[in-house]
Protein backbone atom coordinates (compact mmCIF):
# COMPACT_ATOMS: atom_id res chain seq x y z
CA UNK A 1 0.00 0.00 0.00
CA UNK A 2 1.35 3.33 -1.04
CA UNK A 3 1.37 6.12 1.43
CA UNK A 4 1.36 9.72 0.33
CA UNK A 5 4.50 11.33 1.50
CA UNK A 6 4.01 14.70 3.15
CA UNK A 7 6.50 17.39 2.36
CA UNK A 8 8.40 18.09 5.55
CA UNK A 9 7.90 21.60 6.84
CA UNK A 10 10.62 24.07 6.11
CA UNK A 11 13.03 24.41 8.99
CA UNK A 12 12.12 27.28 11.24
CA UNK A 13 14.60 30.08 11.02
CA UNK A 14 14.96 31.27 14.57
CA UNK A 15 16.96 34.32 13.50
CA UNK A 16 14.14 35.46 11.17
CA UNK A 17 11.56 34.80 13.88
CA UNK A 18 13.57 36.71 16.47
CA UNK A 19 14.08 39.59 14.03
CA UNK A 20 10.38 39.77 13.24
CA UNK A 21 9.55 39.61 16.93
CA UNK A 22 11.95 42.50 17.53
CA UNK A 23 10.39 44.52 14.71
CA UNK A 24 6.90 43.92 16.10
CA UNK A 25 8.01 44.92 19.59
CA UNK A 26 9.78 48.00 18.21
CA UNK A 27 6.71 49.01 16.19
CA UNK A 28 4.43 48.50 19.20
CA UNK A 29 6.64 50.51 21.54
CA UNK A 30 7.01 53.27 18.92
CA UNK A 31 3.23 53.41 18.56
CA UNK A 32 2.80 53.65 22.33
CA UNK A 33 5.36 56.45 22.49
CA UNK A 34 3.58 58.26 19.65
CA UNK A 35 0.19 57.93 21.36
CA UNK A 36 1.65 59.17 24.65
CA UNK A 37 3.28 62.18 23.01
CA UNK A 38 0.17 63.08 20.99
CA UNK A 39 -1.91 62.87 24.17
CA UNK A 40 0.44 65.31 25.92
CA UNK A 41 0.44 67.67 22.93
CA UNK A 42 -3.37 67.72 23.02
CA UNK A 43 -3.30 68.44 26.77
CA UNK A 44 -0.76 71.23 26.35
CA UNK A 45 -2.63 72.79 23.44
CA UNK A 46 -5.74 73.03 25.61
CA UNK A 47 -4.13 73.85 28.96
CA UNK A 48 -4.33 77.63 28.69
CA UNK A 49 -7.79 79.26 28.97
CA UNK A 50 -7.04 81.64 26.11
CA UNK A 51 -6.03 81.02 22.52
CA UNK A 52 -3.19 83.53 22.17
CA UNK A 53 -0.64 80.76 21.70
CA UNK A 54 -2.40 79.62 18.53
CA UNK A 55 -1.64 83.03 17.01
CA UNK A 56 2.08 82.61 17.79
CA UNK A 57 4.10 81.32 14.81
CA UNK A 58 6.79 79.93 17.13
CA UNK A 59 4.15 77.97 19.04
CA UNK A 60 2.75 76.59 15.78
CA UNK A 61 6.22 75.44 14.74
CA UNK A 62 7.01 73.48 17.92
CA UNK A 63 4.16 70.91 17.74
CA UNK A 64 4.80 70.54 14.01
CA UNK A 65 8.46 69.70 14.61
CA UNK A 66 7.56 67.40 17.51
CA UNK A 67 5.04 65.48 15.41
CA UNK A 68 7.62 65.03 12.65
CA UNK A 69 10.16 63.71 15.15
CA UNK A 70 7.99 61.51 17.37
CA UNK A 71 10.09 58.42 16.60
CA UNK A 72 13.19 60.24 17.86
CA UNK A 73 12.06 59.84 21.47
CA UNK A 74 11.87 56.08 21.13
CA UNK A 75 15.15 55.88 19.19
CA UNK A 76 16.84 57.88 21.92
CA UNK A 77 15.63 55.48 24.60
CA UNK A 78 16.90 52.51 22.57
CA UNK A 79 20.21 54.35 22.17
CA UNK A 80 20.55 54.74 25.91
CA UNK A 81 19.91 51.02 26.34
CA UNK A 82 22.71 50.15 23.86
CA UNK A 83 25.18 52.52 25.53
CA UNK A 84 26.36 49.91 28.07
CA UNK A 85 27.06 47.23 25.47
CA UNK A 86 28.91 49.75 23.29
CA UNK A 87 31.10 50.87 26.22
CA UNK A 88 31.95 47.22 27.02
CA UNK A 89 32.93 46.56 23.44
CA UNK A 90 35.17 49.65 23.35
CA UNK A 91 36.92 48.60 26.59
CA UNK A 92 37.60 45.09 25.25
CA UNK A 93 39.00 46.48 22.00
CA UNK A 94 41.31 48.83 23.92
CA UNK A 95 42.63 45.91 26.00
CA UNK A 96 43.55 43.95 22.86
CA UNK A 97 45.30 46.97 21.34
CA UNK A 98 47.44 47.39 24.47
CA UNK A 99 48.67 43.82 24.16
CA UNK A 100 50.07 44.62 20.70
CA UNK A 101 51.51 48.09 21.34
CA UNK A 102 50.60 50.65 24.03
CA UNK A 103 50.96 53.44 21.44
CA UNK A 104 47.91 52.06 19.68
CA UNK A 105 45.78 53.47 22.49
CA UNK A 106 46.20 56.82 20.73
CA UNK A 107 43.50 55.56 18.40
CA UNK A 108 41.02 56.36 21.18
CA UNK A 109 41.74 60.13 21.42
CA UNK A 110 41.95 60.19 17.62
CA UNK A 111 38.33 59.04 17.64
CA UNK A 112 37.26 62.11 19.65
CA UNK A 113 37.34 64.81 16.90
CA UNK A 114 34.40 63.24 15.06
CA UNK A 115 32.22 63.79 18.17
CA UNK A 116 32.30 67.63 18.25
CA UNK A 117 32.25 67.58 14.46
CA UNK A 118 29.05 65.54 14.62
CA UNK A 119 27.52 67.96 17.13
CA UNK A 120 28.42 70.91 14.91
CA UNK A 121 26.97 69.15 11.86
CA UNK A 122 23.76 68.33 13.74
CA UNK A 123 23.37 71.98 14.80
CA UNK A 124 23.69 73.04 11.15
CA UNK A 125 20.91 70.63 10.15
CA UNK A 126 18.74 71.63 13.14
CA UNK A 127 18.94 75.32 12.29
CA UNK A 128 18.01 74.57 8.69
CA UNK A 129 15.01 72.46 9.75
CA UNK A 130 13.75 75.08 12.19
CA UNK A 131 14.33 77.88 9.69
CA UNK A 132 12.26 76.11 7.03
CA UNK A 133 9.35 75.10 9.29
CA UNK A 134 7.17 78.00 8.14
CA UNK A 135 7.58 76.99 4.48
CA UNK A 136 6.89 73.35 5.42
CA UNK A 137 3.71 74.38 7.21
CA UNK A 138 2.53 76.43 4.21
CA UNK A 139 3.30 73.51 1.89
CA UNK A 140 1.20 71.24 4.11
CA UNK A 141 -1.64 73.78 3.95
CA UNK A 142 -1.47 73.84 0.15
CA UNK A 143 -1.45 70.04 0.08
CA UNK A 144 -4.63 70.05 2.16
CA UNK A 145 -6.19 72.59 -0.18
CA UNK A 146 -5.29 70.49 -3.22
CA UNK A 147 -6.51 67.17 -1.79
CA UNK A 148 -9.32 68.12 0.61
CA UNK A 149 -13.01 67.68 -0.09
CA UNK A 150 -14.19 71.16 1.00
CA UNK A 151 -11.90 73.18 -1.33
CA UNK A 152 -12.39 70.75 -4.25
CA UNK A 153 -15.24 72.69 -5.91
CA UNK A 154 -13.45 76.02 -6.03
CA UNK A 155 -10.19 74.37 -7.03
CA UNK A 156 -11.88 72.88 -10.06
CA UNK A 157 -14.09 75.85 -10.89
CA UNK A 158 -11.23 78.33 -10.91
CA UNK A 159 -8.77 75.81 -12.40
CA UNK A 160 -6.40 76.13 -9.47
CA UNK A 161 -4.86 72.67 -9.75
CA UNK A 162 -1.76 73.91 -11.55
CA UNK A 163 -1.46 76.97 -9.34
CA UNK A 164 -1.59 74.89 -6.16
CA UNK A 165 0.85 72.34 -7.56
CA UNK A 166 3.22 75.09 -8.62
CA UNK A 167 3.17 76.87 -5.26
CA UNK A 168 3.46 73.58 -3.39
CA UNK A 169 6.44 72.53 -5.52
CA UNK A 170 8.08 75.96 -5.14
CA UNK A 171 7.83 75.80 -1.36
CA UNK A 172 9.28 72.31 -1.23
CA UNK A 173 12.07 73.34 -3.60
CA UNK A 174 12.90 76.21 -1.25
CA UNK A 175 12.87 73.83 1.72
CA UNK A 176 14.90 71.26 -0.17
CA UNK A 177 17.49 73.90 -1.15
CA UNK A 178 17.94 75.00 2.47
CA UNK A 179 18.10 71.44 3.79
CA UNK A 180 20.38 70.18 1.04
CA UNK A 181 22.78 73.07 1.57
CA UNK A 182 22.79 72.32 5.30
CA UNK A 183 23.33 68.60 4.69
CA UNK A 184 26.34 69.33 2.45
CA UNK A 185 27.90 71.61 5.05
CA UNK A 186 27.20 69.04 7.75
CA UNK A 187 28.77 66.29 5.61
CA UNK A 188 31.94 68.36 5.12
CA UNK A 189 32.20 69.03 8.85
CA UNK A 190 31.77 65.34 9.67
CA UNK A 191 34.25 64.38 6.95
CA UNK A 192 36.83 66.65 8.59
CA UNK A 193 36.34 64.89 11.91
CA UNK A 194 36.59 61.47 10.30
CA UNK A 195 39.74 62.51 8.45
CA UNK A 196 41.57 62.87 11.77
CA UNK A 197 40.67 59.30 12.69
CA UNK A 198 41.58 58.09 9.21
CA UNK A 199 45.08 59.50 9.55
CA UNK A 200 45.42 57.83 12.97
CA UNK A 201 44.27 54.54 11.46
CA UNK A 202 46.91 54.69 8.73
CA UNK A 203 49.54 55.62 11.34
CA UNK A 204 48.62 52.62 13.50
CA UNK A 205 48.94 50.21 10.58
CA UNK A 206 52.28 51.71 9.56
CA UNK A 207 53.54 51.44 13.16
CA UNK A 208 52.78 47.72 13.37
CA UNK A 209 54.14 47.03 9.88
CA UNK A 210 57.47 48.64 10.82
CA UNK A 211 57.55 46.52 13.97
CA UNK A 212 56.89 43.41 11.88
CA UNK A 213 59.67 44.31 9.43
CA UNK A 214 62.04 44.83 12.38
CA UNK A 215 61.03 41.43 13.76
CA UNK A 216 59.34 42.85 16.87
CA UNK A 217 55.86 41.78 15.74
CA UNK A 218 54.41 38.95 13.77
CA UNK A 219 51.98 38.75 10.87
CA UNK A 220 49.23 37.91 13.36
CA UNK A 221 49.82 41.21 15.14
CA UNK A 222 49.48 43.11 11.88
CA UNK A 223 46.21 41.33 11.01
CA UNK A 224 44.92 41.86 14.56
CA UNK A 225 45.64 45.61 14.45
CA UNK A 226 43.98 45.99 11.05
CA UNK A 227 40.89 44.15 12.31
CA UNK A 228 40.81 46.06 15.60
CA UNK A 229 41.31 49.41 13.87
CA UNK A 230 38.35 48.66 11.61
CA UNK A 231 36.39 47.64 14.70
CA UNK A 232 37.32 50.92 16.40
CA UNK A 233 36.04 52.74 13.32
CA UNK A 234 32.77 50.85 13.51
CA UNK A 235 32.50 51.60 17.20
CA UNK A 236 33.11 55.28 16.56
CA UNK A 237 30.43 55.26 13.86
CA UNK A 238 28.01 53.53 16.20
CA UNK A 239 28.85 56.00 18.96
CA UNK A 240 28.24 58.95 16.60
CA UNK A 241 24.90 57.53 15.48
CA UNK A 242 23.95 56.97 19.12
CA UNK A 243 25.03 60.52 19.89
CA UNK A 244 22.81 61.84 17.07
CA UNK A 245 19.82 59.93 18.40
CA UNK A 246 20.40 61.32 21.87
CA UNK A 247 20.80 64.83 20.44
CA UNK A 248 17.52 64.54 18.57
CA UNK A 249 15.81 63.24 21.68
CA UNK A 250 17.22 66.12 23.76
CA UNK A 251 16.11 68.60 21.10
CA UNK A 252 12.62 67.14 21.16
CA UNK A 253 12.53 67.26 24.96
CA UNK A 254 13.65 70.91 24.83
CA UNK A 255 10.74 71.76 22.54
CA UNK A 256 8.38 69.83 24.78
CA UNK A 257 9.63 71.70 27.85
CA UNK A 258 9.07 74.99 25.99
CA UNK A 259 5.47 74.00 25.30
CA UNK A 260 5.02 72.98 28.92
CA UNK A 261 6.32 76.35 30.11
CA UNK A 262 3.89 78.15 27.80
CA UNK A 263 1.00 76.03 29.09
CA UNK A 264 2.04 76.63 32.70
CA UNK A 265 2.30 80.36 32.10
CA UNK A 266 -1.21 80.36 30.66
CA UNK A 267 -2.56 78.48 33.66
CA UNK A 268 -0.80 80.68 36.20
CA UNK A 269 -3.00 83.76 35.67
CA UNK A 270 -4.18 85.03 39.03
CA UNK A 271 -7.88 84.75 39.82
CA UNK A 272 -9.20 86.70 42.76
CA UNK A 273 -12.98 86.48 42.34
CA UNK A 274 -15.47 83.63 41.97
CA UNK A 275 -17.50 83.59 38.78
CA UNK A 276 -21.14 84.50 39.55
CA UNK A 277 -24.12 82.32 38.71
CA UNK A 278 -26.35 85.37 38.10
CA UNK A 279 -25.84 88.81 36.62
CA UNK A 280 -27.13 91.80 38.58
CA UNK A 281 -26.70 95.01 36.58
CA UNK A 282 -24.92 93.91 33.42
CA UNK A 283 -21.65 93.73 31.49
CA UNK A 284 -19.57 96.80 30.69
CA UNK A 285 -16.62 97.33 28.36
CA UNK A 286 -14.53 100.22 29.65
CA UNK A 287 -12.00 101.67 27.17
CA UNK A 288 -11.16 98.28 25.63
CA UNK A 289 -8.44 98.12 22.99
CA UNK A 290 -7.01 94.99 21.41
CA UNK A 291 -4.55 93.93 18.70
CA UNK A 292 -3.84 90.32 17.76
CA UNK A 293 -0.40 88.92 18.70
CA UNK A 294 2.22 89.78 16.10
CA UNK A 295 0.27 92.71 14.64
CA UNK A 296 0.59 96.41 15.37
CA UNK A 297 -2.80 97.57 14.06
CA UNK A 298 -5.49 97.48 16.77
CA UNK A 299 -8.71 95.67 15.88
CA UNK A 300 -10.58 97.45 18.67
CA UNK A 301 -9.64 100.87 20.02
CA UNK A 302 -11.06 102.49 23.15
CA UNK A 303 -14.41 100.68 22.98
CA UNK A 304 -16.85 101.50 25.77
CA UNK A 305 -20.16 99.66 25.84
CA UNK A 306 -22.78 98.62 28.36
CA UNK A 307 -24.91 95.46 28.07
CA UNK A 308 -27.71 95.66 30.65
CA UNK A 309 -28.83 92.40 32.29
CA UNK A 310 -31.82 90.86 30.54
CA UNK A 311 -31.26 92.85 27.34
CA UNK A 312 -30.86 91.74 23.75
CA UNK A 313 -28.12 93.59 21.92
CA UNK A 314 -27.22 93.35 18.23
CA UNK A 315 -23.74 94.51 17.18
CA UNK A 316 -23.66 95.56 13.53
CA UNK A 317 -20.58 96.54 11.55
CA UNK A 318 -18.60 96.05 8.37
CA UNK A 319 -16.43 93.02 7.81
CA UNK A 320 -13.26 93.39 9.84
CA UNK A 321 -14.81 95.90 12.22
CA UNK A 322 -14.03 93.64 15.18
CA UNK A 323 -17.37 91.97 15.91
CA UNK A 324 -15.92 88.46 16.25
CA UNK A 325 -12.96 89.85 18.21
CA UNK A 326 -15.42 91.37 20.67
CA UNK A 327 -17.01 87.92 21.07
CA UNK A 328 -13.59 86.35 21.73
CA UNK A 329 -12.85 88.95 24.40
CA UNK A 330 -16.22 88.40 26.08
CA UNK A 331 -15.51 84.66 26.13
CA UNK A 332 -12.13 85.20 27.81
CA UNK A 333 -10.06 83.81 24.94
CA UNK A 334 -7.97 86.99 24.92
CA UNK A 335 -7.23 89.72 27.45
CA UNK A 336 -7.69 93.36 26.37
CA UNK A 337 -4.45 95.20 25.66
CA UNK A 338 -6.04 98.21 27.37
CA UNK A 339 -9.22 98.70 29.37
CA UNK A 340 -11.33 96.17 31.21
CA UNK A 341 -14.43 94.01 30.78
CA UNK A 342 -16.58 94.27 33.90
CA UNK A 343 -19.47 92.14 35.13
CA UNK A 344 -21.41 93.93 37.87
CA UNK A 345 -18.33 96.10 38.36
CA UNK A 346 -15.88 93.14 38.70
CA UNK A 347 -13.17 92.54 36.10
CA UNK A 348 -14.02 89.35 34.19
CA UNK A 349 -10.28 88.62 34.03
CA UNK A 350 -10.26 87.96 37.78
CA UNK A 351 -12.68 85.04 37.41
CA UNK A 352 -11.37 81.47 36.88
CA UNK A 353 -11.51 81.23 33.09
CA UNK A 354 -13.05 77.75 33.08
CA UNK A 355 -15.84 78.83 35.46
CA UNK A 356 -16.62 81.95 33.44
CA UNK A 357 -16.67 80.04 30.15
CA UNK A 358 -18.91 77.36 31.67
CA UNK A 359 -21.61 80.05 32.06
CA UNK A 360 -21.55 81.06 28.38
CA UNK A 361 -23.41 79.68 25.39
CA UNK A 362 -21.93 80.68 22.06
CA UNK A 363 -22.21 79.95 18.36
CA UNK A 364 -19.08 81.12 16.58
CA UNK A 365 -18.88 82.38 13.03
CA UNK A 366 -16.19 79.76 12.35
CA UNK A 367 -18.13 76.95 14.02
CA UNK A 368 -16.64 73.44 14.17
CA UNK A 369 -17.96 70.55 12.13
CA UNK A 370 -17.52 67.76 14.66
CA UNK A 371 -17.48 64.45 12.79
CA UNK A 372 -19.38 62.49 15.45
CA UNK A 373 -22.78 60.83 15.79
CA UNK A 374 -25.40 63.55 15.20
CA UNK A 375 -26.61 63.42 18.81
CA UNK A 376 -23.08 64.04 20.06
CA UNK A 377 -22.53 66.89 17.58
CA UNK A 378 -25.25 68.73 19.50
CA UNK A 379 -24.82 67.12 22.92
CA UNK A 380 -21.20 68.15 23.44
CA UNK A 381 -22.55 71.66 24.01
CA UNK A 382 -23.32 70.47 27.55
CA UNK A 383 -20.99 67.53 28.04
CA UNK A 384 -22.64 65.97 31.14
CA UNK A 385 -25.88 65.67 29.12
CA UNK A 386 -24.25 64.55 25.89
CA UNK A 387 -26.16 61.25 25.79
CA UNK A 388 -29.46 62.69 27.06
CA UNK A 389 -31.67 62.35 23.98
CA UNK A 390 -34.42 64.45 25.58
CA UNK A 391 -32.05 67.34 26.22
CA UNK A 392 -30.60 67.07 22.70
CA UNK A 393 -34.05 67.15 21.09
CA UNK A 394 -34.98 70.15 23.26
CA UNK A 395 -31.89 72.00 22.04
CA UNK A 396 -32.72 71.11 18.44
CA UNK A 397 -36.25 72.40 18.95
CA UNK A 398 -35.00 75.68 20.44
CA UNK A 399 -32.72 76.14 17.41
CA UNK A 400 -35.42 75.08 14.95
CA UNK A 401 -33.11 72.35 13.66
CA UNK A 402 -35.31 69.26 14.06
CA UNK A 403 -35.55 68.93 10.28
CA UNK A 404 -31.82 68.15 10.07
CA UNK A 405 -32.21 65.08 12.32
CA UNK A 406 -35.49 64.03 10.71
CA UNK A 407 -33.72 63.76 7.37
CA UNK A 408 -31.06 61.38 8.72
CA UNK A 409 -31.56 57.65 8.34
CA UNK A 410 -30.55 56.74 11.90
CA UNK A 411 -31.58 59.97 13.60
CA UNK A 412 -29.29 61.00 16.44
CA UNK A 413 -27.16 57.87 15.94
CA UNK A 414 -26.23 58.83 12.35
CA UNK A 415 -22.51 59.35 11.93
CA UNK A 416 -21.71 62.68 10.29
CA UNK A 417 -18.68 63.48 8.16
CA UNK A 418 -16.41 61.64 5.77
CA UNK A 419 -14.06 60.34 8.45
CA UNK A 420 -16.67 57.59 8.96
CA UNK A 421 -16.95 54.86 6.34
CA UNK A 422 -20.71 55.35 6.03
CA UNK A 423 -20.70 58.93 7.29
CA UNK A 424 -23.32 61.39 6.03
CA UNK A 425 -22.18 64.79 4.80
CA UNK A 426 -24.39 67.79 5.51
CA UNK A 427 -24.80 71.12 3.78
CA UNK A 428 -23.22 74.23 5.26
CA UNK A 429 -26.59 75.43 6.53
CA UNK A 430 -27.34 72.08 8.20
CA UNK A 431 -23.98 72.09 9.95
CA UNK A 432 -24.68 75.62 11.17
CA UNK A 433 -28.09 74.62 12.51
CA UNK A 434 -26.44 71.88 14.56
CA UNK A 435 -23.84 74.37 15.79
CA UNK A 436 -26.63 76.68 16.99
CA UNK A 437 -28.33 73.70 18.64
CA UNK A 438 -25.08 72.94 20.40
CA UNK A 439 -25.13 76.42 21.95
CA UNK A 440 -28.73 75.82 23.02
CA UNK A 441 -27.72 72.78 25.09
CA UNK A 442 -26.79 75.10 27.97
CA UNK A 443 -30.05 76.23 29.50
CA UNK A 444 -30.09 79.54 31.35
CA UNK A 445 -26.54 80.72 30.51
CA UNK A 446 -25.21 83.97 31.91
CA UNK A 447 -24.56 85.18 28.39
CA UNK A 448 -25.81 83.86 25.05
CA UNK A 449 -23.59 85.05 22.19
CA UNK A 450 -24.46 84.35 18.56
CA UNK A 451 -21.76 85.35 16.08
CA UNK A 452 -23.47 85.49 12.66
CA UNK A 453 -25.49 82.33 13.40
CA UNK A 454 -27.40 82.46 10.11
CA UNK A 455 -24.56 83.14 7.66
CA UNK A 456 -25.03 79.76 5.93
CA UNK A 457 -28.85 79.67 6.08
CA UNK A 458 -31.36 80.57 3.40
CA UNK A 459 -33.57 83.67 4.03
CA UNK A 460 -36.60 81.67 5.18
CA UNK A 461 -34.58 79.57 7.64
CA UNK A 462 -32.87 82.73 8.87
CA UNK A 463 -36.25 84.42 9.48
CA UNK A 464 -37.59 81.40 11.39
CA UNK A 465 -34.41 81.18 13.43
CA UNK A 466 -34.47 84.83 14.49
CA UNK A 467 -38.16 84.62 15.34
CA UNK A 468 -37.30 81.73 17.62
CA UNK A 469 -34.47 83.72 19.18
CA UNK A 470 -36.86 86.56 19.92
CA UNK A 471 -39.23 84.13 21.65
CA UNK A 472 -36.39 82.65 23.68
CA UNK A 473 -35.11 86.05 24.68
CA UNK A 474 -38.57 87.09 25.88
CA UNK A 475 -38.88 83.87 27.91
CA UNK A 476 -35.43 84.38 29.39
CA UNK A 477 -36.15 88.01 30.23
CA UNK A 478 -39.32 87.02 32.10
CA UNK A 479 -37.58 84.15 33.90
CA UNK A 480 -34.70 86.36 35.00
CA UNK A 481 -36.72 89.50 35.76
CA UNK A 482 -35.22 91.46 38.59
CA UNK A 483 -31.66 91.27 37.26
CA UNK A 484 -30.36 87.79 36.71
CA UNK A 485 -28.93 87.48 33.20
Amino acid sequence: MLKRLRTPPAPRRDSDTSWRRFLRAHAASTLLATISLERELIDLANAAPGIEQHEDAEYADKPELLKKGMAEFHDGVLGLMSLVSLATSVAFTALLLVTVNPWLLLLAPAALPPVPASRWAQRIVNRAEEGSTAETRRASHLFGMATGARPAKEVRLFRLQGELRGRHAALWRAVETVLWRAERRAALVEAGGQLVFGLAYVGAVVLVLRAAVAGRAGVGDVVLVIVLAVQVNHQVTAALELFRKLQRMVRGMTRLRWLRRMATAGQAEATTSAAPDRIGSGIELAGVSFAYPGTARPVLHDVSLRLPAGSTVAIVGENGAGKSTLVDLLCGFYRPAEGRILLDGVDVGTFPAADWQAGLATTFQDFVRFELPAGHVVGVGDLPRRDDATAVHAALERARAEDVITGLGEGLATHLGKSWTQGVELSGGQWQKLAVSRAMMRTGPLLLVLDEPASALDPQAEHVLFERYAELFDIQAEAYAGGSR
